[in-house]
């Protein structure tokens, strides 16, 4: 396929007037840059000398940027939204909920009296008080993959110290109901997992919405005859209602829209990490503000350099520019001549720019290497970057190359010559 392409553009090059002016303005051009190499060299080094350090810039912003928003977004705390107050909503509620694009995480939660049992451990011999909250697959606090089902809970680290227990050990949570509180329900659960330390305070148990919603049941006087619970009122007439609720964003870029989403639907208060995530993310784009203002400097001044040494460099051409117009070269070729030039160098400084900018990123990670994780980088460089960049030097190099060729068809040939014009 390569082949035939190759060999249709090389028949319509010398086919075509257009064609045989570009390759004529090609290897003019090729042939003074390598006689003029050192004019060449310096100022593809000076595109270089300003793009090299704006990369590095521009990747460090990008992987500070990058790393801010994984840091917030790891962080379940950040993502989690905290509803105020007691409320009644039902399964289709959570259904609506679970439904919306910004929620990451859901599962309602009892009243506060059925989240609070006594649990009771064989390995420490004490007691106690622990409050559940609910859980289900997704949970942002469990490795990924772990799904709590059954009688499985996962506690929070603390009361995995207090009670002196881990994965894979077995503790009894005590429930009781009546007036005087004699009846007493001894559930037996499988721990499965062990919260990290600061993940969730205090005494917590992480335990499946069904178990909590049974052992609200239990303290209701329903009876649960699959536990062997004969006693107490018909469990299908119970009308399912949930106190509150665990409800996290699906990221950090969506946890106003969660807020302020569930404050309008329910009319609740509801309270995140909303304010701090602005004014992490704001300063992240007070950053890239500057850097823009910086880079727009630079490609100015960039500019100006290029155009002003392309110019330079058909002013000193100009007799050699005029015989060749006098021998019969196209006036298209001539003012192809310069613009060749100026793709030329702006391609070499760019690629020399990425050459340097790559050492530098190198040595920048070897820096702060022991201050960042095993998957984060201090320089990122998106190919939506690279892209831009490259497409900003050829449009620099397209008016640097105008000027120029403006510059070289405006002579008049016998004039330059002859010493009249300038």
């Amino acid at each position: 396929m390569i082949r035939p392409a190759l060999a249709a553009a090389q028949a319509w090059i010398e086919r075509t007037a257009t064609g045989r002016a570009i390759l004529l303005s090609g290897r003019l051009a090729m042939a003074d840059l390598n006689r003029d190499r050192l004019h060449f060299l310096c100022t593809a080094a000076l595109i270089a000398g300003v793009l090299a350090p704006l990369l590095i810039l521009m990747g460090v912003k990008a992987g500070v940027t990058e790393t801010l928003t994984d840091t917030l977004n790891r962080d379940p705390a950040t993502v989690q939204i905290s509803i105020q107050g007691n409320h009644a909503l039902t399964p289709e509620d959570m259904e609506e909920i679970r439904a919306w694009p910004e929620t990451g995480f859901v599962e309602p939660a009892t009243r506060s009296l059925a989240r609070t049992v006594t649990l009771r451990s064989e390995t420490s011999r004490r007691f106690e008080e622990a409050r559940l909250q609910p859980t289900g697959p997704g949970d942002p606090l469990l490795p990924a993959g772990l799904v709590v089902t059954g009688e499985q809970v996962a506690l929070s680290h603390s009361l995995a110290r207090r009670l002196s227990i881990g994965p894979g050990d077995r503790f009894e949570a005590i429930v009781r109901r009546g007036e005087d509180l004699r009846e007493v329900w001894r559930l037996g659960l499988d721990v499965v997992a062990v919260l990290q330390r600061g993940q969730m305070n205090g005494n917590a148990v992480l335990a499946t919405p069904i178990l909590m919603d049974e052992i609200e049941a239990f303290i209701d006087t329903y009876a649960l005859p699959h536990h062997g619970i004969t006693r107490g009122d018909d469990l299908s007439e119970r009308i399912v209602s949930y106190e509150n609720m665990r409800l996290y964003a699906v990221d950090i870029f969506q946890v106003a829209a969660l807020e302020q989403r569930i404050e309008d639907r329910f009319t609740l208060v509801a309270t995140s990490e909303a304010a701090r995530i602005a004014r992490d993310l704001g300063l992240s784009d007070s950053l890239g503000l500057a850097l823009a203002v910086i880079l727009g400097a630079a490609l100015i001044g960039l500019s100006a350099a290029l155009v002003s040494s392309l110019w330079a460099s058909v002013q000193r051409k100009r007799v050699t520019l005029s015989i060749l117009a006098l021998s019969g070269v196209p006036p298209l070729s001539l003012a192809l001549f310069p613009a060749i030039q100026a793709l030329v160098i702006a391609v070499t400084g760019t690629l020399s720019g990425f050459a340097i900018f790559a050492l530098g990123a190198g040595v920048a990670e070897g820096l702060f290497a022991g201050r960042l994780s095993a998957d984060q980088t201090l320089v990122v460089m998106p190919a939506v970057t690279v892209l831009s960049v490259i497409l900003g030097m050829i449009a620099l190099a397209s008016l640097a190359a105008a000027a120029a060729s403006v510059r070289a068809m405006r002579s008049d040939p016998a004039l330059v010559i002859r010493g009249d014009t300038t």
